[in-house]
C-alpha cells in the first residue's frame, strides 16, 4: 500500500474512534439510565464522568497531534483539546439540565469531568518526548 494511503488510512480509523467515543458519551449522558447499583455512595458517578473526560482528552489530543493538525506544537494542541473538553462537558450538561426530565446539570459532574482532563493533561506533559518522537513517524 503507498504511503499517502497508509497515512490516510490511519487518519480516517482514528477520526472515526474519537468521533465514535464523543458521540457514545454524549448518548450515554443523556438517555434514561435506571438506578444500576442501589447500595452505591452518594456521588460516586463523579469517578465515571473523571474516567470518560480523561480518556476523552487523551484520545481527542492523539488524534490532534498525530494526524489533525500536524504543524501546531505540542502545547496549542493541548490547549485546544482543553478547551474542547471542558466545552463538549459544558454543552452536555446544559442538554441534560434543559432537554431532559430524568437527568439534571451539575456543576459538580463539570468538576469532575474537569479533574479528568486535568489528570490527562498531565499524563500527555509526561509523555510529551514519546509522543514527540511518535509524531516524526506519521
Amino acid at each position: 500500500m503507498p504511503k499517502h494511503m497508509e497515512k490516510s488510512s490511519t487518519r480516517n480509523i482514528l477520526l472515526l474512534g474519537v468521533v465514535t467515543y464523543s458521540m457514545a458519551l454524549a448518548i450515554g449522558c443523556l438517555i434514561h439510565m435506571p438506578k444500576v447499583i442501589e447500595g452505591a455512595p452518594q456521588n460516586s458517578d463523579k469517578l465515571l464522568h473523571g474516567t470518560a473526560y480523561f480518556f476523552f482528552c487523551l484520545f481527542w489530543f492523539v488524534y490532534l497531534f498525530l494526524v489533525g493538525f500536524k504543524n501546531y506544537t505540542f502545547n496549542k494542541i493541548l490547549f485546544i483539546t482543553i478547551g474542547w473538553g471542558l466545552f463538549f462537558g459544558m454543552v452536555i450538561e446544559i442538554l441534560q439540565s434543559e432537554f431532559t426530565t430524568y437527568r439534571s446539570g451539575d456543576l459538580w459532574d463539570m468538576l469532575a469531568n474537569s479533574t479528568g482532563i486535568l489528570l490527562a493533561v498531565l499524563l500527555l506533559y509526561i509523555l510529551k518526548k514519546r509522543l514527540n518522537r511518535i509524531k516524526t513517524k506519521f
